[in-house]
């Protein structure tokens, strides 16, 4: 089974720029990085998303992995115990949704016209054709088995975002 957490993370950003994120505290950065070294290859951990929140001294980090209620289990209390982390939710607890972008690049002949439509098409050249597709994880997966004999050059996908489909929020408030 597939499960989808999400933590709020303290962070430091510098200027307005998406890229420059980084986790808080002068001499706990590298406490929180080798904590999530020893985490990150304890267990088998699918995608991860970072991006920022309306509260511009967290992040929230998206994970998804595989297992069973265990493992989700050991990975939350893991996930409680490294430095700078707020709060950690299991959004696979209740009704939620999930979506994941992937971009695809083509040759213009191996482009497979039946499969998308003008609305995917991002850019396009006398030679090349990229796409872009939002959907789950599973049905981008279903996608790249379909487009796989169109050979297609490149593919970027995103990792699973997630959010509960009920009012429980991932926000200090809670």
């Amino acid at each position: 089974m597939q499960w989808i957490i999400c933590v709020l993370v303290k962070t430091k950003r510098l200027g307005n720029e998406k890229s420059n994120c980084f986790i808080d505290g002068k001499s706990t950065r590298g406490s929180f990085q080798s904590s999530w070294t020893f985490f990150s290859k304890r267990f088998n951990i699918e995608t991860l998303v970072v991006a920022p929140t309306n509260d511009s001294t967290l992040s929230r980090l998206t994970m998804s992995t595989e297992g069973d209620e265990k493992v989700v289990e050991q990975i939350t209390k893991q996930l409680d115990k490294l430095i700078d982390v707020v709060m950690v939710t299991n959004l696979s607890e209740s009704e939620f949704v999930e979506r994941e972008l992937m971009l695809i690049k083509f040759t213009k002949d191996s482009f497979p016209e039946n499969v998308f439509d003008e609305s995917n098409i991002v850019s396009k050249d006398n030679q090349i054709i990229n796409v872009q597709v939002v959907g789950t994880s599973s049905e981008l997966d279903k996608l790249i088995s379909e487009i796989d004999a169109n050979n297609p050059l490149e593919i970027v996908r995103s990792g699973s975002l997630g959010i509960s489909s009920d009012e429980k929020t991932l926000t200090i408030e809670n």
